[in-house]
């Protein structure tokens, strides 16, 4: 559920989904080698969030502006 909520609320819409999630997941060591645990990234597509009507929700990156996600790197956690 975590992989479709991320997707639809800040993955940008020119960003493939499944690298976006590898990504922030840890799933890829750097941009040519994915981890051992690379292959664990496609259950996050079982998911789908939809409405109240039970219509699907559609978009990449609802939630994003102009300055989109901060790189890891960037990320302090306290």
């Amino acid at each position: 559920m975590y992989g479709a909520i991320a997707i639809y609320f800040f993955c940008l819409p020119t960003k493939h989904a499944h690298r976006f999630l590898q990504h922030y997941l840890g799933h890829v060591l750097d941009q040519q080698q994915a981890a051992p645990n690379s292959i664990a990234t496609s259950h996050y597509f079982h998911y789908r969030l939809v409405n109240e009507q039970g219509q699907p929700l559609e978009g990449q990156g609802v939630l994003l502006d102009a300055n989109a996600l901060p790189s890891l790197n960037q990320v302090k956690c306290n």
